[in-house]
């Protein structure tokens, strides 16, 4: 096709996977989303996970992964929430295969952040165990960090057969499939900014242990 036919065809493509997906529309024939999570992952070689309002759930434990399930439905769209915890439990194994990488940034006050007492303590154990696998970075944003970036959790999936880079959002209502790549190229630069200032390795693993001790 001509170039500039191409380029309309292109964009129209990206507008129509880069919608946001109510979840009662992801719900409708689904009894829970997360073997789709899976299903992204084992087609990635590389995840990046930016979380500002609670542990990532590849990195979560059962108790803290139930909880927060609950919390993030209160409507009660998932119907197997059983399933959803086994699942995003099963799908934490990937974190032990090779072939691919998770980077992690958290905010600094998910440390003191407990959807339930006596959760948080194994949660920041199984934490920094986590961080020392081969295929995680960890990093935490600390609080003094006086820059002002998204609000909102961000996950950039980088696929393993080179496709383009997407990004996805969770959203109150829904979830949003980020694929054009000048919005794409949005949230690369937000990432590096954030991983920049992070703090990362022994250092964040440190700051982990100071909470738990």
């Amino acid at each position: 096709a001509p170039g500039d036919t191409r380029d309309r065809v292109l964009a129209l493509v990206q507008v129509a996977h880069g919608e946001t997906r109510p979840w009662r529309q992801l719900l409708k024939d689904a009894r829970h989303l997360q073997d789709e999570m899976r299903a992204r992952s084992a087609a990635a070689a590389l995840v990046r996970n930016w979380q500002p309002s609670m542990l990532p759930g590849l990195l979560q434990t059962a108790d803290y992964a139930r909880l927060t399930i609950a919390m993030t439905d209160p409507d009660g769209l998932v119907e197997d929430r059983d399933g959803a915890l086994a699942s995003r439990i099963a799908h934490q194994g990937m974190l032990r295969e090779p072939g691919r990488e998770f980077h992690f940034i958290i905010a600094e006050h998910l440390r003191r952040w407990e959807p339930a007492p006596g959760v948080l303590a194994p949660q920041l154990a199984h934490l920094a165990s986590a961080a020392r696998l081969v295929a995680v970075r960890l990093s935490v944003l600390p609080e003094s960090y006086g820059v002002v970036e998204p609000a909102h959790n961000f996950v950039i999936v980088d696929p393993a057969d080179d496709a383009a880079p997407y990004v996805s959002v969770e959203l109150a209502h829904g979830e949003a499939l980020v694929t054009g790549t000048e919005d794409v190229a949005v949230y690369q630069r937000a990432w590096a900014r954030l991983w920049g200032a992070a703090l990362t390795g022994d250092e964040a693993v440190d700051l982990i242990r100071r909470v738990i001790s």
